[in-house]
């Protein structure tokens, strides 16, 4: 029986946890989601930065496709934000910045792999 009373008990609160929790629509979702073009801008501007970084950098040509796509979806978003298209100019220039996780992680790999290669010949010799 107090096994009965206990399931019953979650069951409750369970049904009180989803009648609290509001459900909202993608977009209702979408339209609290809203960006300054001043923020936008700096976002755009920080990207560039770090891009003039990484083309600087000694990793430049194992990364030179990344760094296209970030220059096209930094362009993008310059676009969209000059055609007043702010909230999708910011989800441009995330997609951007997005890629240089991609950048770390093929140095990452090129590092690793460049390190397997020296550990075989080390142990071949």
């Amino acid at each position: 029986m107090s096994i009965r009373y206990g399931f019953m008990m979650i069951a409750a609160i369970i049904g009180l946890i989803s009648c609290a929790v509001p459900v909202q629509s993608e977009e209702q979702v979408q339209q609290q989601i809203k960006h300054t073009k001043e923020d936008v801008s700096q976002i755009v501007v920080e990207t560039q930065n770090k891009l003039n970084g990484v083309k600087n950098s000694a990793s430049a040509e194992l990364v030179k496709y990344e760094i296209s796509k970030i220059e096209e979806y930094i362009a993008r978003s310059q676009k969209l934000l000059a055609d007043g298209e702010t909230d999708q100019a910011f989800q441009t220039i995330s997609i951007a910045q997005l890629y240089f996780t991609m950048i770390d992680a093929r140095i990452e790999l090129q590092k690793a792999l460049i390190e397997l290669d020296n550990t075989k010949k080390n142990t071949s010799q």
